[in-house]
């Protein structure tokens, strides 16, 4: 008996993990949206003047601010 019900544990154990292995293949993932051109990528937007951060990035998406100094 306790063969029985350990097989059946093992059983389905195999099958979650079957079943998450298979799920996970067939999801399709959202295209990703085109990189701008380099020249798009790198601004500088101020050689010492005040600027307004916030207005200056998007909403969405990855940007990197490098604040640079000339000492």
């Amino acid at each position: 008996m306790l063969r029985i019900a350990i097989g059946v544990v093992v059983a389905l154990m195999i099958g979650s993990v079957a079943f998450v292995i298979h799920h996970e293949k067939n999801k399709t993932r959202p295209p990703r949206e085109p990189v701008a051109d380099e020249a798009d990528q790198i601004v500088t937007i101020s050689t010492g003047d005040r600027v307004d951060v916030d207005a200056r990035v998007p909403r969405s998406g990855l940007t990197i601010v490098e604040f640079t100094a000339v000492w």
